[in-house]
């Protein structure tokens, strides 16, 4: 039905020729009908096969044709019922000619804005006069299967403003014979009978001018009833059928349009829009016929509609057959109207489904451009993410859309709906999904680096490493641009991690290889090639697990049982010395306090400025040794020979000490043998050195020890040496000292006493 808001190009093609073709029929009928043109029927046919002609190129000029025809034909009447010798001076009379014009005015309207509808109104007009009057209901449902709802305005007010000339006729006529007098009222919907049988002949020629209006023994009917007023009384039952008739027209509209908007699809193609006609037929005339046989028997309306006389023709609600005719004969024309819409929507289905498959593949192809969009920009932002699989999809299905595009214009309906459903069930479902499937990929990619990233995270805090990947927690709610800048901060974070965690690991292994006196070889693969290559989760496992987590367990007993070794060691040489070399072994010991590989750049920096420590502390005790030989050589031979300085001894040890400290590096096997060796050198050390240091000490008091002697002899000649008042060994020492160097004093071993020679 023509009701869609859109028209196919099918749909418009077959209303043109059915409007064509109902502007031919209804100028052939109505000059048929209604005399004027001379040589009928030829020369109506050749007009009707011209506006017919002139409606294919445009439909409103042809209708304006017909309307002027038909204002000729019904000008040609009125004139020749002697409008022409009727003095309009009354106001009833300019009252009743303005209103005429008016509705003559609305059919110029209408026949622009819809040029079937009047086109079928002036058609249901002319079976007004006619026996079938009961056909010209069928014929306004015509109008409203081409128009639809926009038609039932145009429908009613154009066959209302037709039909009222004639109405005006029908009653003159009436009125003049005695069939219609103020207590029957007007004659409005029946057989125009007495008109038809009034009409005046045809023009003999074309030239109106020239030739008068036959003369007519009706041609002082009109003014007669013209000047008596009483069309007046026709206004109210013409208002009646009018509303009668606009509201079966607007049912009718509204029932087949409600079909229209449901669309049921049938099989062959066809819809449930193929009996809307039918549906709008029997709904208008049945209602019209319901409506007027319901009011007139209520009403003066059934002397509005018929007569009882003979000559004035039958009428709807007296004719017992008429309103049976009336619904069967619309219910035919809207069946006619019914196989037109079957066959309308055979042709159109073709190009619905094309159009509907054109903008299918159009949509599909802008899908496509932002899915290929979509997938560039991961390809850029984030090129980890598969699309690879999903960019060969977009290519076949391209692929597929060129070969359909190809095929489109020339296709028939089954390939049309084949392609149609393929594209709808498959093609456009897929690439419409992509950029959402891209999406979830890179989410689900960065729940993989969070998920590993948060597990690595506990294991290097388990492992005692205080590096971390800190991922941040992905939201799955975000959109493929947000995803991509999401993956661009979490693998830049991941790279920014597995090179520090890398260079921590390369330092850790050096300074362990180091600590260890093993060979030093670097880690076998570095991940800035994996970086490179965006294996981003093969390079936070290597440098998690197979560097730091395999470091720290296959290591970790061997350096903790190294470290237990030089721990002892230390802490007794720290016990063997003190002031800034035991602050320095404090510090070692407090840096060896948690063994673990990971600490080894630590431990080899206190292991490194232990053994220069060391190496200091021997320089100091060779300097001391060198001191201590000086010291000695500026005493006597006497008191050399007297005196036994043991730290001289160990200088030999002392210089092994420090040649072997050379080479000594900071691991940790080789600094607790030499600490080892250290601790006890200096053991020795310690005590040799306080002998050594007593024994100058009594010999820097040998001066005064030799007086109080010499003063003690020279009283008592004999001194023993239990009551000098020095120590024991001091006091021997001195005694033999001056024995020695003195010739009057002797030392007398048996006794133990210093005697004076001369006693």
């Amino acid at each position: 039905m023509s009701g869609t808001a859109h028209f196919t190009e099918a749909r418009s093609r077959v209303n043109r020729y059915t409007v064509s073709v109902a502007l031919a029929l209804s100028s052939l009928v109505f000059l048929s009908v209604v005399p004027f043109l001379p040589g009928m029927p030829e020369f109506a046919i050749l007009i009707a096969v011209a506006i017919g002609i002139a409606s294919l190129r445009s439909q409103a000029i042809a209708a304006g044709m017909l309307l002027a025809v038909v204002s000729l034909a019904v000008g040609y009447q009125l004139i020749s019922f002697g409008l022409a010798n009727f003095a309009l001076t009354g106001q009833a009379a300019h009252l009743e000619l303005g209103l005429l014009g008016l509705l003559a005015l609305i059919d110029i309207v209408f026949a622009v804005r819809q040029p079937a509808s009047v086109a079928l109104s002036v058609l249901a007009v002319a079976l007004m006069l006619t026996p079938a009057y009961y056909l010209s209901i069928g014929v306004l449902v015509i109008a409203i299967g081409i128009g639809g709802m926009r038609a039932v305005g145009a429908v009613s007010a154009s066959f209302v403003a037709t039909l009222l000339p004639f109405v005006v006729l029908e009653n003159a006529i009436a009125t003049s014979r005695g069939i219609v007098n103020a207590s029957t009222g007007p004659i409005i919907f029946t057989q125009f009978s007495l008109l038809e049988s009034s009409f005046a002949p045809s023009l003999q020629q074309l030239n109106v001018v020239a030739q008068h209006p036959p003369a007519t023994s009706v041609g002082s009917i009109l003014p007669a009833y013209l000047s008596g007023g009483t069309t007046i009384d026709l206004l109210i039952p013409m208002m009646v059928v009018a509303v009668i008739l606009g509201a079966t027209v607007a049912m009718a509209g509204m029932a087949s349009s409600l079909l229209e908007r449901l669309d049921w699809r049938w099989r062959y193609g066809l819809s449930s829009r193929t009996t809307a006609p039918l549906v709008a037929a029997f709904g208008m005339s049945a209602g019209f016929a319901v409506l007027i046989a319901g009011i007139a028997p209520a009403t003066t309306l059934e002397a509005f509609l018929a007569t009882d006389s003979p000559s004035a023709g039958q009428a709807l609600v007296h004719d017992p057959y008429a309103p049976t005719l009336l619904i069967l004969g619309a219910m035919v024309l809207g069946l006619a109207l019914s196989l037109r819409e079957a066959g309308i929507q055979r042709l159109e289905r073709v190009e619905l489904t094309r159009k509907e498959l054109r903008s299918l593949v159009e949509r599909t192809y802008d899908m496509m451009g932002k899915a290929k969009g979509v997938i560039q920009a991961i390809q850029n932002g984030a090129p980890t993410v598969a699309t690879r699989d999903l960019a060969r999809r977009i290519n076949e299905q391209e692929s597929a859309l060129s070969d359909i595009s190809t095929g489109l214009g020339s296709a028939d309906y089954l390939s049309l709906s084949a392609w149609v459903d393929a594209v709808k069930a498959r093609i456009l479902p897929d690439i419409e999904g992509t950029p959402d499937t891209l999406r979830l990929r890179i989410i689900d990619g960065l729940k993989k680096y969070e998920s590993l990233g948060s597990a690595y995270d506990n294991l290097l805090e388990n492992a005692g490493l205080h590096e971390r990947f800190g991922i941040p927690h992905v939201d799955e709610k975000i959109d493929y641009l947000q995803a991509i800048e999401r993956y661009r901060e979490v693998t830049a974070r991941i790279q920014a991690s597995v090179r520090k965690m890398f260079e921590d690991y390369r330092i850790a292994t050096g300074a362990f290889n180091a600590i260890m006196n093993r060979e030093l070889i670097s880690p076998p693969i570095d991940p800035e090639s994996l970086i490179g290559n965006r294996e981003f989760l093969s390079s936070m496992k290597l440098v998690t697990e197979e560097y730091w987590l395999n470091f720290e367990n296959t290591y970790a007993d061997d350096l903790r049982s190294k470290v237990e070794a030089v721990d002892a060691e230390l802490r007794e040489l720290r016990s063997v010395v003190d002031g800034r070399m035991a602050q320095e072994v404090q510090r070692t010991l407090t840096s060896l306090a948690e063994p673990r590989p990971q600490n080894s750049p630590a431990i080899l920096g206190s292991l490194t400025e232990l053994v220069a420590t060391l190496k200091e502390k021997l320089d100091a005790t060779e300097t001391e040794l060198v001191r201590l030989g000086e010291l000695v050589d500026a005493l006597s031979a006497k008191a050399r020979k007297m005196v036994h300085f043991e730290m001289l001894s160990l200088r030999g040890l002392v210089e092994e000490l420090r040649s072997d400290a050379g080479g000594l590096g900071p691991n940790l096997e080789g600094v607790a043998d030499y600490t080892k060796r250290l601790t006890r050198a200096t053991r020795r050390l310690e005590e040799m050195k306080r002998s050594d240091f007593r024994s100058i000490l009594m010999l820097v008091h040998y001066g005064d020890a030799k007086d109080y002697i010499e003063t003690r002899l020279a009283e008592t000649k004999t001194l023993r040496i239990a009551d000098l008042p020095f120590s024991g060994p001091a006091a021997l020492l001195y005694a033999r000292l001056l024995a020695d160097s003195t010739r009057s004093i002797r030392y007398d071993d048996l006794n133990e006493e210093v005697v004076a020679r001369n006693a």
